[in-house]
């Protein structure tokens, strides 16, 4: 956000966010494997923390935000 401002523009009414996150690349064994931070979210978080980033950052679009593999998810 704060590049965002920094370049004069405002986030949520300038400038909007998407996210690719390519689920299917990380889900493993029926676990979403955070890699990166050394976690694992069960199918059932997963949708919980897009949610979350899409609360509080101005996401209009969340690209295979599930695993092609995955699904249950959001069922929840």
């Amino acid at each position: 956000m704060r590049a965002i401002e920094k370049a004069g523009y405002r986030p949520g009414d300038d400038v909007a966010l998407a996210i690719d996150a390519a689920s299917t690349e990380f889900f493993k064994n029926g676990k979403y494997e955070l890699a990166g931070e050394g976690k694992a979210c069960r199918r059932d978080h997963d949708g919980s923390i897009l949610e979350d980033l899409a609360s509080r950052f101005p996401i209009v679009s969340i690209e295979d935000g599930m695993s092609e593999d995955d699904w249950t998810a959001g069922s929840r």
